[in-house]
């Protein structure tokens, strides 16, 4: 246009493209600028969704079979199983909130109280109601059945008495008249396994201030064997004229004794000078060692001692090892009553070893459930040193390891049936 061209002209022109290049500017078909354009229209105005209504098919996999796999939806499964608890965001906003001193105490407080409630159960109340389910179930098996251990009749052996009862008048308050007679105040002094020990046994006695002739001496089996004196022990027993059970060391010194008495081996002091290390060579040696009235002495005591009824406490019995609860005295096989230590709550039948529950456990659980209370019974045994003097409602352990450095304990019962366990310690091991 020439330069001398009116300006009114110009404007006009100036409007005109102007109005042209916006329409193309905003114009929803029109490509996206060159390199050269001057547009000023952002790239963003440019991007559409079109592509999710046009491509939505594909993440039904009702109408795309072939592309939602199987181990994509398993893959998709999996995601949604790790994804996080939902209290977990609500624990986080927790922790995160700006809580009071007062709110952290108590936030603290409970998590410690859930710490021990989860180990408390773990530890004890978990493992011990499981224990009682199993003991519950082994009684009611018992009510349902006659078939258990003790029910096919009682195990008689030679030369062995497996019940004996104790004379009335040894009966703590079983006196003819109050105030009168040895039953009126006595006592009952039970004593666990001695083992030869008869030092350890004469300070216990002088301990518990003995009364001979008026309290009277019970040992709880094994009162030979490992110790120094086994026949000192058997003597101060005959003196005092105390009863005993047979426990499983004195049973089978008996039986060294009968077989040796057989082979006419007794007095074959060059054997038993040997003391070797074969099978029973020590019971075969202290089985020579003892008297004739030691060997008959033992020979009468025996596996179960049945004390009667004492006021306050129940039914007593006297065994070295143990019972199984449901079967009458005359009918416990006298082996398992000088040996055992468990039983197995299925087939409710004793064992030496430790691989099932611990015979009082189940005798306690058994007796509390005895109705009425005056026909349960309450068992003084010895036997197992490992655990120690165990204390029970129908039951009390008394051997404490004396020949082993231990405690020589005993168990002293009342008129009216108080009770009181007495020890004394033992000097250093003795086997």
């Amino acid at each position: 246009m020439p330069p001398n061209e009116p300006t009114a002209v110009r404007e006009k022109l100036h409007e005109q493209s102007l109005r042209n290049r916006d329409s193309i500017r905003y114009h929803r078909h029109h490509p996206p600028p060159g390199p050269r354009t001057t547009s000023r229209r952002p790239l963003i105005d440019y991007v559409t969704n079109e592509w999710q209504t046009r491509n939505n098919h594909l993440a039904d996999p009702a109408l795309n079979p072939a592309e939602f796999a199987d181990e994509d939806y398993t893959s998709f499964l999996s995601d949604l199983s790790d994804a996080p608890p939902p209290w977990l965001p609500l624990l986080l906003r927790l922790l995160r909130a700006r809580l009071t001193r007062r709110a952290r105490r108590c936030l603290v407080a409970c998590l410690v109280f859930l710490v021990l409630v989860c180990v408390a159960w773990t530890l004890w109340v978990g493992p011990n109601l499981a224990e009682a389910t199993a003991l519950d179930r082994s009684l009611q098996s018992v009510r349902r059945s006659e078939q258990y251990f003790g029910g096919n009749g009682a195990v008689r052996l030679e030369g062995m008495r497996n019940v004996a009862g104790l004379e009335g008048r040894w009966v703590p308050g079983r006196g003819e008249a109050k105030g009168e007679g040895v039953g009126a105040d006595n006592r009952l002094v039970i004593v666990g396994d001695v083992h030869g020990c008869r030092e350890e046994l004469e300070m216990l006695l002088r301990k518990v201030e003995f009364r001979e002739g008026f309290d009277h001496l019970v040992l709880a089996g094994d009162m030979i064997f490992k110790g120094p004196d086994s026949g000192g022990v058997v003597d101060l027993a005959r003196r005092l004229d105390a009863s005993g059970v047979r426990g499983n060391h004195d049973d089978r010194v008996l039986l060294a004794y009968a077989a040796l008495k057989r082979k006419g081996a007794l007095a074959d002091v060059e054997s038993a000078s040997e003391g070797g290390k074969a099978p029973g060579e020590k019971h075969r040696k202290l089985a020579r060692e003892l008297t004739q009235g030691q060997v008959e002495w033992l020979e009468g005591c025996p596996v179960i001692l049945d004390v009667g009824d004492i006021e306050g406490i129940g039914h007593v019995v006297v065994v070295h090892a143990g019972l199984v609860p449901g079967v009458a005295l005359e009918r416990q096989d006298p082996y398992q009553a000088m040996n055992m230590r468990t039983i197995d709550l299925g087939s409710r039948v004793p064992s030496e070893g430790t691989e099932g529950t611990a015979w009082d456990k189940v005798w306690n659980h058994h007796q509390k459930h005895i109705h009425p209370a005056s026909d349960r019974f309450f068992a003084v045994y010895g036997h197992n040193a490992r655990r120690g003097l165990n204390v029970q409602d129908y039951s009390v352990g008394l051997d404490t390891g004396c020949v082993k450095g231990g405690m020589l304990t005993a168990l002293v019962i009342y008129p009216g049936g108080k009770r009181e366990v007495v020890s004394v310690d033992c000097n250093g091991p003795k086997e």
